[in-house]
């Protein structure tokens, strides 16, 4: 029994972070004896896909990972369709699990794998070996008779220590740390020249009842405080890694734990950041995290209005809130946050209480807590409601735009669409209004490329930050983008014309202005009739379907990362798939 587990390419070959759960169970697999290949995307791009099992003959192919990688998803299973008939199509994942009647009708794969992973994959490969009927396998989804079957719930791992570490040579785990996301992101900070980060699993599960979000299972376990460190330790010396964050949707809900781990990591000299909810914040437990190494916090606020927070069922109030960013700021650990806006509960008065609390708390806030909409995403509580409630009519679009039929955020409140809308549009640029606070540069060379190295100067502390850098992407124009301090490790954001020079940065000053006038113009009726109109409708999906079908072939950039050059050559492309339909 052959099986080839696929990553797949998350951001169309650019930086990205690798996720740990095809790595568990590709580990898993081989240590159970099963013949398991390995294929990371991320590195190759699809044309690496057709390669692969043109040279093998695997009797499985599985793949998976969160709905907001559903296009990138769809387009493994279609080649894995096309080169090799004769394999077994199995997914997992968040996609899977979520909503398995819609995974299975719309991917059409040949088996899910419901919950974590390991267990149920482990039962299937052995029952096709076998040549036995996989409905005696649970935590298993598949269709008979154009019917959806689903076998009992498969039992989560208890003992996470019983686990193998990751497969992390199988997915080239070197590479990952060379391509990471977080390595290039002004916002958080790091002592090291080269940074070289890693996530790093040591839970899971998430005791909170949150309705905004999914979670594979709600029991919450969590690995050994020596076994994770000892896993981080190995990454260090193997690959290099001098940061880790903690991908835990919940690091931990006792200081205890936190503490044990402050103390094991303290001699490796690595920074590291995780996410803790309010409750558990203290002024002696962030020092003791400082003193480690931690160097930010991201916290889940989501509302400073009670109506919402109780409609969410965060279990949080907006007190401790406060106290939790006026102690994090006090610590100089870096702040991350968001606020969303749209949970059924939301009102304008509520939006208002919000916003208030982002302008009173502007040093905390306007730099470093993002503001949007909610997304209802599959498996959620707002998502079931939604479903029950007919209010998401077309599923297939949602997935892949996570917007309504319309093209629109899905509107969950009480309040008529129109208003909701409007709401939105004032929500979105609220950042900028509340003020941002601006560093200001005192030198800047280009590196070559996008690529810049800066100093500024802070505007919380006075202190200047030197050897930053920057990849200004000509596809994302902006006027300004937010940087840490590296001295109180507080954000604030820094002009692009301290960088750019004045001819490149005002070119990019006005792209962005452009690019936030045509997001608040999507959000209006006129763009949704225009848009939803049947004739530019199908010009749009036939020409997506062309780039697909081009990027599969070519091994090249996908629908999503054109760059600026390459997103006016889709409009064209587009125009003249919309020419091409009035001719017919």
């Amino acid at each position: 029994m052959r099986a080839l587990l696929v990553m797949p390419d998350y951001r169309y070959g650019g930086p990205y972070v690798i996720s740990s759960g095809l790595m568990y169970v590709s580990s898993y697999l081989k240590r159970q004896g099963f013949d398991v290949t390995s294929l990371n995307l991320n590195h190759y791009g699809p044309g690496k896909l057709k390669e692969a099992l043109a040279a093998g003959a695997f009797d499985v192919v599985a793949t998976g990972g969160l709905f907001t990688y559903y296009a990138q998803i769809r387009a493994v299973i279609g080649v894995a369709r096309r080169e090799s008939p004769g394999s077994r199509v199995v997914l997992g994942g968040p996609i899977a699990s979520a909503d398995p009647e819609f995974a299975l009708e719309s991917l059409a794969p040949d088996y899910l794998v419901l919950g974590e992973g390991e267990r149920p994959m482990e039962g299937l490969l052995k029952a096709l070996e076998a040549g036995e009927d996989p409905a005696a396998v649970p935590g298993l989804a598949f269709k008979r008779s154009g019917s959806v079957t689903s076998t009992p719930p498969g039992e989560p791992v208890a003992e996470l220590d019983s686990l193998p570490w990751p497969d992390y040579e199988g997915f080239e785990f070197g590479r990952s740390v060379e391509r990471s996301l977080f390595a290039k992101d002004p916002g958080s900070v790091s002592p090291h020249e080269t940074r070289r980060p890693a996530p790093v699993i040591s839970g899971r599960g998430c005791a909170a009842q949150c309705t905004f979000c999914y979670r594979l299972t709600t029991a919450y376990r969590y690995r050994s405080i020596a076994g994770v460190v000892e896993e981080i330790r190995h990454l260090k010396d193997r690959y290099g890694v001098n940061e880790v964050l903690i991908a835990d949707d919940l690091f931990s809900s006792t200081q205890a734990r936190i503490l044990d781990f402050c103390a094991r990591i303290r001699p490796l000299g690595l920074v590291w950041a995780c996410q803790l909810r309010v409750p558990v914040v203290t002024a002696p437990l962030l020092r003791e995290m400082k003193e480690s190494g931690c160097n930010f916090i991201g916290y889940g606020l989501e509302s400073a209005s009670p109506a919402v927070l109780r409609s969410m069922r965060k279990g949080i109030n907006v007190a401790k809130m406060e106290e939790a960013l006026r102690l994090t700021r006090e610590a100089e650990i870096t702040i991350r946050g968001n606020f969303i806006f749209g949970d059924p509960a939301e009102t304008p008065e509520t939006v208002e209480e919000t916003l208030s609390f982002y302008r009173r708390h502007r040093w905390d806030c306007s730099n470093s807590i993002s503001l949007g909409p909610v997304t209802p995403y599959p498996g959620t509580v707002l998502y079931r409601d939604l479903r029950a409630r007919g209010r998401l009519r077309n599923l297939q679009r949602f997935y892949e735009t996570d917007k309504d039929e319309r093209g629109r955020f899905v509107n969950m409140t009480s309040m008529p669409d129109a208003e909701f809308q409007r709401l939105v549009s004032r929500v979105l640029p609220a950042e900028v209004k509340a003020g941002r606070v601006f560093g200001r540069v005192l030198g800047s060379r280009r590196l070559g490329g996008g690529v810049y190295a800066f100093s500024f100067r802070c505007p919380l502390c006075g202190r200047d930050s030197d050897g930053m850098r920057l990849e200004a992407d000509p596809a994302h124009p902006v006027s300004s983008f937010r940087a840490a301090c590296r001295r109180c490790l507080q954000h604030c954001y820094v002009p692009m014309l301290g960088l750019l020079g004045w001819r490149r940065a005002a070119l990019f000053s006005v792209q962005a202005a452009l690019g936030e006038a045509w997001e608040r113009f999507k959000a209006t009726d006129l763009f949704a009739s225009v848009r939803y109109h049947p004739a530019v409708d199908a010009a749009w999906n036939r020409y997506k379907e062309r780039l697909s079908r081009r990027s599969l072939r070519e091994g090249g950039p996908g629908f999503h990362d054109l760059g600026f050059l390459g997103s006016i050559r889709a409009r064209l492309g587009f125009l003249w798939e919309l020419a091409r339909g009035a001719r017919d």
